[in-house]
């Protein structure tokens, strides 16, 4: 029987997690030069602040592996996070900022739209 590690898309799982953050950096996408398996995928992501980082997913989680898109820096070792959202908290406060403004602007419709309910 496979495991559910085995059944993961990595790479549909990496378009959708570049997709859910995609109000909050500047660039999001799947690398097309740097290898991609049913184990993992390589992707590019360019924060609000402007910078770049290569981040690979698998099945340990989100990990930077380089400071430049489609690049891998040998020897980094990093932090590995479960979440596209605890990577994001950790490596741009500008993620931070459109998160907050989001969930915020969220709640203030969710309390207007009850309030016309009433």
């Amino acid at each position: 029987m496979a495991s559910s590690i085995e059944l993961i898309d990595f790479r549909a799982e990496g378009i959708h997690s570049l997709k859910d953050i995609g109000y909050a950096i500047n660039e999001g996408r799947v690398s097309e030069v740097l290898p991609s398996s049913s184990s993992s995928v390589y992707l590019n992501i360019i924060t609000q602040e402007d910078k770049e980082f290569c981040v690979l997913l698998d099945k340990n989680g989100y990990q930077v592996v380089g400071f430049k898109c489609d690049c891998v820096d040998e020897g980094l070792s990093l932090s590995v996070y479960e979440t596209i959202y605890s990577l994001m908290d950790s490596i741009s406060d500008s993620y931070k900022v459109s998160f907050n403004t989001q969930l915020f602007n969220k709640l203030k419709h969710y309390q207007q739209g009850n309030k016309d309910e009433k």
